[in-house]
C-alpha cells in the first residue's frame, strides 16, 4: 500500500504548491480536482472543482497589503474596510485548464472570484503571477497572453514560439518576460520583440524561476530545468542578441526535477526536490563567474518510515518544499510529504543539515481522517494484524440443523449408543471447520482482496485464467468501486509487458462490456485509459509493415521451395526405359506410304466424277 502511494504522489507532485507565506498547501489530483490544505493545522479546507475540467496548471498570487479590494470593483470607503484590509492577506490562486480556460480563486472566501475564458483556444500550458495585478499565460499554440486582472481584459498577447511553452517567468521589475519550450527566448514586454536566445537543454524546458540578488546588483540570474534531466542550468539574463550564452553553474541531482524555491540568506540557497522523493539543497554565490564542474547538493535529505526486526525502511516521498518567508533571521523550509492525498507538513531548519541527512518519521496509515483520529485508528490496528480481508461471495454458513441436532443429543447423553457418539464428534467437527474464517477460494473473491490489500501476486495468479465464462462471472461479482482501480493495475501490466497482452486484452473486453454503463460516467476516464490507447496505436501502426513483410517471406519461401522441389525431381533415375525397335518403323513407314496412294487414288476418282458431269451438262445444252 505504501509503495502504491509513494508512485501515486510521484506522479502527480508536479502540481502542487505553497501559498507565499507557505500556509496554504494546494495540490491537484489525478482526476482534476484541487485541494486545498491548512498546512499549519493539517486540516483539509475544501476540495474545489476548480473549472469542471482537468487542471493544467495552478500559480499563487505574489504577497500584496489588501486581499478583497485588488479584485473588487471602487466603493465607498469606510473606517471597518480599512482596519479590514490591513488585517487581513490576500491568498489568489489562479488555475488553467485544458479547454483554454482561466479562473482565479479567493481562498479566504473559497469562491472563484475571475474567470477568463476569451483569450486561448487550446490547452494552457504553463501561468505566471508577475505582480498581484497582472498574469501571464502560455499555451499549446506558442501563445502567450498578459493578463490585467483589475480590469478583467486582455493587455497584450503574441506569437512567442512556433511549438508548446512549458515554462514561463518575468524578471523583478517586470520589464522582461522569459519563456521556455525547448530552447529559452527572452522578450521585452512593452515592445513584444525577442531579445536574445538560450539553449543548453535537449528535452522540453518545464521549470524557469529567477534567483534573488543583491539589492546593490544590477545583475539578474535564473535558474532552468528540463524533463529527464538531472541537472539544472544557472543562467545571467543578458540582452546582447548576438552573443552565445553558456550557464554559469550546472547543479547535479538525482532525479528528475519536480520542484525549486531559492532564497537569498548569506549566500544563495537553493532548495531542490526530485522525483525519487529527495530534497537537495546548494549554496551558490554568483558573481558572473563561471564554474567548471558540476556543483553537488550540500546537504541530501530523505525521509524514511522506523524499521525493526521484521521490517525494512519504506522510503517516504517529499513532493515539495518552500522557504518560510515569516522568519528571516532562520532558514526554516516548510516541506510536504508523505501521502498524497493527506500529506504531512514540517518545518526544517537546512543549516543542521548534515551533508546525507534521513529523517525518520511516521507515515500515516488513514488517508481519510485528520491527524488525530489517524493516530487513534493506527493504535486500535496494531491489534488486529492477523485480520483477513473477506467479502459477500461465497460465504461458509453454519448448519443450524445439524447444530440442533448436537444439542439434542448432548442433552440425552446418557441415553445414546457409542455410534451415536461417534457420528455426533464427525457433525461437531465439521460445524467448528465450518464456524472458523471463510476462505477466499473463489476467483472473485481473490480479486478483490488482490485489489484491496495491492497484492500484486495474487492479482498476477487471478489475471492467468484465461477461459472467458469464468472471467465474465469473476468481473460481475465485483463491486462497482473496485472496477477503476483494477483497470489501473491491469493497464500498469500490460504497460510493463506487452507479451501478455493476449491474457489481458481479455479482461479489459469483458471489463468494459460488462460495466459500460458505470465508466461512461466517469470523468477522468479519458486520463485513465490514455495509455492503453497509445499502446494499441502503437500496434496498429507497425501491423501494415509486419503483413507486407510476411507477403514477401511468404513469396520468397515459395519460390525457394519451388527450386528446391525441381532439383529433386532432376536427381530422380526412371525405373524402366522403353526402346522402340527397326522392324515398328519400317511397318509404320510403309503404312503411311500406303495411306498415301489411297488418298491420291480418291482424289483422282473425284476428278474423273467432275469431268463426266461437265460433259452430260454440255450435251444438254446443245
Amino acid at each position: 500500500m505504501a509503495e502504491a502511494a509513494i508512485e501515486t504522489t510521484i506522479e502527480g507532485s508536479g502540481k502542487t504548491g505553497f501559498s507565499h507565506d507557505s500556509q496554504y498547501f494546494a495540490l491537484v489530483s489525478s482526476s482534476g480536482k484541487l485541494t486545498l490544505w491548512n498546512s499549519k493545522n493539517r486540516k483539509l479546507i475544501q476540495t474545489h472543482d476548480f473549472l469542471s475540467n482537468q487542471l493544467t496548471s495552478i500559480a499563487w498570487s505574489p504577497p500584496s497589503d489588501s486581499a478583497d479590494d485588488s479584485l473588487k470593483p471602487p466603493r465607498k470607503k469606510s473606517k471597518i474596510s480599512k482596519k479590514e484590509s490591513r488585517n487581513i492577506t490576500s491568498y489568489l490562486l489562479a488555475g488553467a485548464s485544458l479547454t483554454g480556460c482561466l479562473a482565479i480563486l479567493d481562498v479566504n472566501k473559497v469562491e472563484i472570484c475571475r474567470k477568463m475564458d476569451n483569450g486561448h483556444h487550446t490547452k494552457i500550458t504553463c501561468i505566471h503571477w508577475s505582480n498581484q495585478s497582472m498574469l501571464y499565460s502560455a499555451s499549446e499554440d506558442g501563445l502567450v497572453i498578459m493578463w490585467d486582472i483589475h480590469n478583467d481584459e486582455i493587455k497584450a498577447q503574441w506569437k512567442a514560439d512556433k511549438s508548446a511553452i512549458h515554462a514561463i517567468c518575468t524578471n523583478d521589475d517586470g520589464s522582461k518576460l522569459i519563456i521556455a519550450s525547448r530552447s529559452i527566448k527572452v522578450w521585452d514586454v512593452a515592445t513584444q520583440h525577442m531579445l536574445t536566445k538560450y539553449t543548453g537543454h535537449v528535452n522540453a524546458i518545464t521549470l524557469l524561476k529567477m534567483l534573488p540578488s543583491k539589492k546593490t546588483s544590477t545583475t539578474e540570474y535564473f535558474v532552468s530545468g528540463a524533463e529527464r534531466d538531472k541537472f539544472l542550468n544557472v543562467w545571467q539574463l543578458s540582452t546582447e542578441k548576438s552573443s552565445i550564452h553558456s550557464p554559469l553553474a550546472t547543479l547535479a541531482l538525482t532525479d528528475q526535477l519536480v520542484s525549486l524555491e531559492c532564497k537569498l540568506l548569506n549566500e544563495l540557497s537553493i532548495a531542490v526536490v526530485c522525483k525519487d522523493g529527495q530534497l537537495h539543497i546548494f549554496y551558490i554565490s554568483l558573481n558572473g563567474s563561471k564554474r567548471k564542474k558540476p556543483l553537488s547538493p550540500a546537504s541530501s535529505i530523505q525521509m524514511v518510515t522506523p524499521s525493526d526486526k521484521n521490517s525494512t525502511p519504506i522510503p517516504i516521498p517529499i513532493f515539495n518544499a518552500q522557504f518560510y518567508n515569516q522568519v528571516v533571521d532562520e532558514p526554516l523550509l516548510r516541506l510536504s510529504y508523505g501521502l498524497f492525498i493527506n500529506p504531512s507538513y514540517e518545518d526544517l531548519d537546512i543549516t543542521k543539515c548534515e551533508s546525507s541527512c534521513c529523517l525518520i518519521r511516521q507515515m500515516s496509515k488513514n488517508l481519510l481522517l485528520s491527524s488525530d483520529k489517524a493516530d487513534k485508528s493506527d493504535t486500535l490496528q496494531d491489534n488486529s494484524k492477523a485480520a483477513a480481508i473477506v467479502g459477500p461471495v461465497n460465504m461458509k454458513l453454519s448448519n443450524a440443523t445439524v447444530t440442533k441436532k448436537t444439542k439434542r443429543i448432548n442433552e440425552s447423553s446418557d441415553e445414546i449408543t457409542f455410534q451415536d457418539r461417534l457420528d455426533a464428534a464427525k457433525a461437531q467437527s465439521r460445524v467448528n471447520s465450518a464456524g472458523s474464517l471463510p476462505t477466499a477460494d473463489s476467483l472473485s473473491q481473490m480479486l478483490i482482496q488482490a485489489v484491496h490489500s495491492q497484492d500484486s501476486r495474487l492479482l498476477d495468479s487471478v489475471l492467468q485464467n484465461n477461459k472467458e465464462v469464468i472471467i465474465r462471472n469473476t468481473i460481475k461479482r465485483v463491486p462497482i468501486t473496485l472496477i477503476l482501480p483494477f483497470l489501473k493495475e491491469v493497464i500498469k501490466r500490460f504497460e510493463a509487458n506487452p507479451n501478455r497482452g493476449g491474457n489481458l486484452i481479455l479482461w479489459l473486453k469483458i471489463t468494459f462490456t460488462v460495466h459500460t454503463s458505470y465508466l461512461i460516467t466517469l470523468p477522468n476516464l479519458a486520463e485513465t485509459l490514455g495509455t492503453l490507447y497509445n499502446l494499441i496505436e502503437d500496434r496498429l501502426q507497425t501491423y501494415n509493415k509486419l503483413a507486407q513483410l510476411e507477403g514477401r517471406l511468404e513469396v520468397m519461401l515459395t519460390q525457394l521451395q519451388t527450386q528446391q522441389d525441381s532439383t529433386v525431381q532432376d536427381q530422380y533415375t526412371p525405373l524402366n526405359v522403353y526402346e522402340e525397335s527397326e522392324t515398328e518403323s519400317e511397318s509404320f513407314s510403309t503404312g503411311a506410304s500406303s495411306s498415301e496412294n489411297d488418298d491420291q487414288l480418291i482424289e483422282e476418282f473425284s476428278s474423273s466424277d467432275n469431268g463426266e458431269d461437265d460433259i452430260g451438262s454440255i450435251d444438254e445444252a446443245i
